[in-house]
């Protein structure tokens, strides 16, 4: 017989300097215009699920964050924009998996030629 577990996402909400969720990237929703409903970014981590609403910073950032993605989020204070108004600081950040920090380092262009392609280049001319 199956057992079955109610899914019930809680919300993300930082109370002080330095709070941090680290969870994968399971869903991306994006704002509503029409509703002017926020956007919403699913984590999934050993304490369950997670939704995180978005604001213009969480919104710029995560753009970049991909779905299975590790990501961690950190709550970063508050500050005033130019019409006076709070506004929350956050960081964004994925993990870079041994497997992707070698693929960035196979991918980096050298500003030097390689040795043997000189010498192939040389026996053709």
């Amino acid at each position: 017989m199956d057992k079955w577990k109610t899914i019930e996402p809680g919300v993300w909400k930082p109370e002080k300097e330095g709070d941090n969720i680290i969870g994968v990237l399971i869903n991306k929703e994006p704002k509503d215009e029409q509703s002017g409903l926020s956007a919403r970014y699913y984590l999934e981590n050993q304490e369950g699920t997670f939704f995180v609403w978005g604001c213009a910073v969480i919104d710029d950032r995560m753009q970049y964050a991909k779905i299975g993605q590790k990501v961690r989020i950190t709550f970063e204070g508050k500050t005033k924009n130019k019409r006076n108004q709070d506004v929350n600081l956050y960081k964004v950040e994925v993990s870079v998996t041994q497997a992707e920090k070698a693929e960035l380092e196979n991918n980096k262009i050298s500003d030097e030629p390689a040795s043997e392609n000189i010498e192939e280049i040389d026996e053709l001319i």
